[in-house]
């Protein structure tokens, strides 16, 4: 894939997610995903792939947000954001943040939703 098929891949995908079209938002998420670990392509930019690998994770979390599966919503969730304060740097290569503010606030409440629901157990 080239960089502008990653970000029509990545811009469907949120389309679809906001539609509610979360087998769809899935499936070219995955496609994102699988493509930036296939180990015969040779990415020149790490940073650029750390970016899309973050935003296709999110589309992810938030497909599994909806359907109610919180658990691996969360999952996927912190995992970009263990990402995105690894690599911080990216922000300021590609003028715009990893992980947004909203992206960031959604993750923290799901975090305190699974722990609160831990807790109740």
């Amino acid at each position: 894939m080239t960089n502008e098929q990653f970000e029509s891949h990545i811009q469907q995908a949120n389309i679809h997610e906001q539609k509610g079209n979360f087998d769809e938002a899935e499936l070219l998420a995955s496609e994102v995903l699988a493509e930036l670990d296939n180990p015969s392509i040779a990415f020149q930019d790490n940073d650029t792939v750390e970016h899309l690998r973050a935003r296709a994770l999110l589309i992810l979390a938030m497909t599994e947000l909806q359907r109610g599966m919180y658990d691996k919503a969360i999952e996927l969730a912190q995992g970009v954001l263990v990402s995105a304060e690894e690599n911080i740097h990216i922000h300021d290569q590609l003028q715009e943040p990893m992980i947004s503010s909203e992206w960031y606030i959604i993750i923290v409440a799901l975090t305190i939703r699974h722990w609160t629901t831990i807790a109740k157990r």
